[in-house]
């Protein structure tokens, strides 16, 4: 699988990165929803990786953008710091 993760923290970017890649994916990471969405354009992934809470944006609102360019776009799975259900 070749998978896009969004992921602000570069010590979880890498950690995510290193288990992925042990599984035999590959794995581009991204630190921020802009450059994110542009490689997203320019590649094509199997599966995105979001981070819930970012600095600029809401993995959330990632989403929304991804679904409203591909409505059946790859499956997403979020990851989160957020301890808490609210």
């Amino acid at each position: 699988m070749h998978i896009a993760v969004l992921e602000d923290d570069i010590d979880q970017a890498s950690l995510l990165e290193s288990w992925l890649v042990a599984a035999g994916h590959s794995v581009a990471c991204f630190e921020d929803a802009e450059s994110f969405l542009r490689g997203t354009h320019r590649e094509t992934f199997d599966m995105f990786i979001l981070d819930w809470l970012l600095p600029e944006s809401s993995g959330i609102g990632v989403l929304k953008r991804l679904r409203g360019q591909d409505p059946e776009g790859p499956p997403v799975l979020f990851v989160t710091v957020r301890d808490e259900e609210d």
